[in-house]
Order: structure tokens, then C-alpha cells, then sequence
């Protein structure tokens, strides 16, 4: 009986697999090939078994797939048991080809008519994802195999799960809604928001009921016309909770279309303002509270007075540069590697034999002047990481202001070198607008604390160049006076009146705006330079420019208290 049915598929002699009369001759080709041809056709791979599990027949797609699957061993052509072979791949731990195992013996016996089954298969061209369907034939005690391709159907799959999953998990609140307002998709975070459950498939209502009126008139009115007409649209709104609270948030609202350029659907993703505006009323307040800590100790000549408060300040900063560091040096490293793998790509262009293929390698290579890049890019990290370095010690700086620190060693050093390095870390804060200019003569080698002075030296120059609107010129200069040095940092900017001069060094007075200066610049400047014991001075005129000058021992602060 199955060799009956063998010779169906094969021969088309008797009847087709459904037991219809086989067709006649029609365009050249003959019933007795009719079948074979229809099967070999197919893109799926197919193999017909018997009720024992033996292969009688294959279609050609089966058998390519097979010789690329088990180039070593016949394990799956004509002859062989697909069920044996199932077999050994259970006993070497295979769960999918268990669950094939038990699908197929339950269609053989009859149990059931069909079996499916989609499982992760690694061939020796690549990994791919097959789905496997297994159908008892009619009249017989066989069974029909077959194998297709889901590849790109599972990735895809896979590829929206992550996204969705992505979706869900973050804090902001994203929702997708139809062109008549309804809303399709609501994240985690909006349906918490809205009191709807964790369900995805919740009723969700129109987009309209999330927003107070005011809001959802901006967003009928301007929002999503504009969205309509450009794309997309961002502003500030609000939303309503669960309870008809307003929610503050800033909101990205997407146009999607479909390939007729028709509105298929908008996207919208919101950001919660609320913390943010917590912490901005929380900045205010310590904005108060150190303002008015400022007129308290304005009339103070001791800096020790204030050590708690900058002590604070400091514990404060150390928190997220901590970690800006550490994400910075991690940053270095992958820079490093995406280098060496894009020099690896560039080697390997030359094995291309396309040339088209190189010469749009070459045009993007040229396009984004990729050498210039790979040059750069370690520098902006190294001169990032730098910057980093310099914050911490701003904090350590901070630190010494209220006590005495010690984690700095005292060393000799050439301060032309100090100054050069540190005219390059601030350089994209002079070179717009002002010409540098440096004439150091011959100095000695002094005894310091080379990072804090660092720091005096970027605190003057960043002043300098505040000072200059554009086209100015800061000049840098120093020289040798006996048993000291001295430094001068001018500029020839807006310069300073006299009663702003007589404060410049007091701990947090500054002439800058609200959120651009903390007025603690100078007075750690004034406190590194008397640690070292040594004095710094300022001249000013109105118009013309303001100059400081400081002057340290050589020997270092045990010298000039000889």
C-alpha cells in the first residue's frame, strides 16, 4: 500500500495525492512526469515515508538541503529512517527533535492528521529556522514531510519582540493612535499612568481623553496638523493620571504613512517634566540658601569659614564625575576596538574584486574624511578623560578649601610645560575669539603642587577669554625674579570697575548670570596660590583689558616663610 503510494507521487500513473484522476497531456508535458515535476518545483523540502519512519522519495530541494545538512552520512535520502535518525539527535540532547519525534509517530499512528513544528536548525552554510510539517496521506499508512525556510519570518519576529520589549520597559510614556484618534498601543508606563492594568490588550479609549482640554486643543489645533504636514511635532503639554491629576510632560508626536503616502498611524512619545521640575526648584532654593550664605560671610577674611559648606559641595561633584570617568575610560577602550576593526575593514577592501564596490567605499571614505576621524577620535576621548581628571581635582581643590589635603605629592616641575597643556585643554574656549600669545623666557624648575596650580592657570584663562566678545588676545608670560617666578595671564577685553575688582576673590561672588559661574574660581585660585606661599594681584581698566599676576617661590612655601 505505501509502495502504491510512492508510485502515486512519482509516477502520477494512478491517481494524485488526493486520489484525483491524474491530468492529461497539456503543453508538452506527459502525466507520468506531472507530479515529480510539481513536486520538485516546490521551494519547501519534501519527503514521503513510509508507516516505519524509511524515506521512499524526495523532491529536489529535500535533497540538496540534506547534502548540505549531512554532507558526512546518507542520514536523511532514499532508504534511510528519518525516525532513527531523530532518535540519535534526542539522545544527544536535541528537544526540538524530540517534539518532532513524538509529532511524527503521533500522525503515523493516526492520532492525529497533521503535526507543526518550528525549530532552530544550524546547517553547515549558516543558522537558519525551519518549520516542519508532517501530514498523514489519505489512503495510506505513510506520511507526507516537509520542510520550509522561516528565517527572516522568525528574525523579524524576534526583532519586534525586542522592540517591544524595549517599549515596555521604559519610564516614558509611549502610545501609538489611529488617524480618527483611537488609541492601538499604550507602553507600561502609560497605562499605569492612565489606570488602564498591565494588559496589553486593555481598551485604551481615544488619544483626546489623555489631555485636560487645554492640552487637547494644542494637540487637535497645532500638534498634529503639524505632525501631518512635517513629519512630526515636540512640545510641552500635559496629561491626565488616573485620578484627573494634570502630569506635566514634554511630548514627540510621529506621522507614519503607508505606501500610498496616506496617514496609516501616529506614534507619540511623552517625557515625565515633574522631576525635572522638582529638581530645578530644588537648584533654586540651594541657589538661595548659598546666595544668602554669601552675604553672611562677604566681610570675612577667613576662607576656613566656609570649609563645611564646600566640603558639601564637593562630596556632591565627586558623585557624577565618579562615574563620568568610568564611562569615559570604557569609552576609550571601544573607540580603540571599533579602530582596529574599521583598519581591519580597510585592509580587507583591497581583497574586493567588485570595483564599484570599493569605489563607494572610497566615496564614503572621502565623504567623511574617515582618516581625520580615526585621528581625532582617541584625541576627543583623551582630552575628555583629561577633562574629567581636572574636575576631580576641582573637587579636591574644594576640599583643600576646607581643610588642609594632602593627596597631592610635592614635585619639581617646569611650568611652561603646566601652561602648555593646560592652553590645550582650553582651547576650544579661546580659539573663536582670541589670538594666543606666549613668551615664558627662561625659567627654572619649581617645587609645587603642579595639578592645583593647573587648575589656577585654566580658572584665569577661561576668565580671560569670558572677558573677550571676539577677535581679543590673551597673553601668557613669565619670567624669573630672584629666588621667584612669576606668571601673567592678560587679556584686552571688557576689563573690570574698581568695586567689582575689590571682590573678585571672595568665595562665591560672581558678576556672571544665574547657572554660569559658582564665584568659587578665583577664591580657590587666591587659596592654591597662598598654599604655595606665594601672592597673586589683578589690574583692570574698563575697555582695556584686566591682567594677573602671580608670583611663587621657587623652592616652594617653606622657602618663603624663611
Amino acid at each position: 500500500m505505501v509502495r502504491n503510494s510512492c508510485q502515486i507521487i512519482l509516477s502520477g500513473v494512478s491517481s494524485d495525492i488526493s486520489g484525483a484522476a491524474p491530468p492529461r497531456s497539456h503543453g508538452g508535458i506527459e502525466p507520468v512526469g506531472w507530479n515529480r515535476n510539481i513536486m520538485n518545483a516546490l521551494a519547501a523540502q519534501v519527503a514521503l515515508l513510509d508507516e516505519h519512519g524509511t524515506i521512499l522519495a524526495v523532491n529536489q530541494a529535500w535533497s540538496e538541503f540534506a547534502n548540505h545538512m549531512y554532507s558526512d552520512e546518507p542520514v536523511a535520502c532514499i532508504g534511510s529512517n528519518y525516525l532513527d535518525a531523530l532518535r540519535v539527535l534526542v539522545a544527544l540532547g536535541n528537544h526540538s527533535a524530540s517534539d518532532a519525534l513524538h509529532g511524527m509517530g503521533s500522525v503515523l499512528s493516526r492520532e492525529i492528521a497533521r503535526f507543526d513544528l518550528d525549530f532552530h536548525c544550524h546547517s553547515t552554510l549558516q543558522s537558519r529556522w525551519l518549520l516542519m510539517q508532517v501530514t498523514a496521506l489519505p489512503e495510506t499508512t505513510g506520511c507526507l514531510i516537509s520542510f520550509l525556510d522561516i528565517t527572516e519570518r522568525k528574525q523579524s519576529e524576534d526583532t519586534r519582540a525586542q522592540l517591544a520589549a524595549i517599549l515596555e520597559a521604559t519610564p516614558d510614556f509611549v502610545g501609538m493612535a489611529d488617524e480618527q484618534g483611537t488609541m492601538l498601543y499604550a507602553n507600561q508606563a502609560l497605562r499605569q499612568l492612565r489606570g488602564v492594568g498591565l494588559q496589553s490588550e486593555a481598551p485604551l479609549g481615544q488619544w483626546k481623553d489623555v489631555y485636560p482640554d487645554w492640552a487637547a486643543h494644542i494637540i487637535q489645533e497645532e500638534a498634529l496638523p503639524t505632525a501631518v504636514r512635517a513629519g512630526d511635532w515636540s512640545g510641552e503639554v500635559a496629561v491626565l493620571d488616573a485620578s484627573g491629576h494634570e502630569v506635566r510632560v514634554h511630548q514627540v508626536i510621529l506621522a507614519h504613512r503607508n505606501t500610498d503616502g496616506e496617514i496609516d498611524f501616529f506614534s507619540t512619545s511623552m517625557r515625565n517634566l515633574t522631576e525635572s521640575q522638582q529638581q530645578a526648584a530644588a537648584l533654586r532654593q540651594a541657589f538661595d540658601e548659598l546666595k544668602q550664605t554669601q552675604d553672611q560671610l562677604v566681610n570675612s577674611e577667613k576662607m576656613a569659614s566656609i570649609g563645611q559648606l564646600t566640603a558639601g559641595v564637593a562630596h556632591e561633584i565627586n558623585n557624577p564625575v565618579g562615574y563620568l570617568n568610568s564611562n569615559l575610560s570604557t569609552l576609550s577602550q571601544y573607540v580603540g576596538d571599533l579602530i582596529r576593526m574599521v583598519e581591519s575593514y580597510e585592509a580587507a577592501m583591497f581583497t574586493v574584486p567588485d570595483s564599484s564596490v570599493r569605489a563607494d567605499v572610497d566615496r564614503v571614505k572621502r565623504e567623511t574624511d574617515l582618516a581625520f576621524l580615526l585621528e581625532d577620535l582617541p584625541k576627543l576621548v583623551a582630552e575628555s578623560r583629561e577633562g574629567t581628571q581636572r574636575v576631580r581635582k576641582i573637587v579636591q581643590d574644594l576640599k583643600d578649601f576646607a581643610h588642609a589635603g594632602h593627596n597631592e605629592e610635592w614635585q619639581w616641575v617646569d611650568l611652561r610645560n603646566s601652561l602648555e597643556r593646560t592652553l590645550n585643554i582650553v582651547h576650544n574656549e579661546l580659539k573663536y575669539k582670541a589670538d594666543i600669545l606666549q613668551d615664558y623666557g627662561t625659567l627654572p624648575e619649581i617645587r609645587c603642587l603642579p595639578g592645583q596650580l593647573n587648575q589656577v592657570f585654566m580658572n584665569l584663562l577661561i576668565n580671560a577669554g569670558q572677558a573677550i566678545q571676539e577677535n581679543g588676545q590673551v597673553r601668557v608670560t613669565a619670567g624669573q625674579v630672584e629666588d621667584q617666578v612669576w606668571i601673567e595671564i592678560s587679556d584686552n577685553g571688557c576689563g573690570m570697575p574698581a568695586d567689582v575688582i575689590g571682590h573678585i576673590f571672595d568665595p562665591f561672588f560672581t558678576t556672571k548670570p544665574v547657572g554660569k559661574g559658582t564665584g568659587l574660581g578665583l577664591s580657590i585660585s587666591y587659596g592654591i596660590v597662598q598654599k604655595h606661599g606665594g601672592t597673586i594681584t589683578v589690574s583692570s581698566e574698563i575697555g582695556q583689558g584686566t591682567t594677573f599676576r602671580m608670583m611663587l617661590p621657587i623652592a616652594g612655601p617653606q622657602a618663603a616663610l624663611a
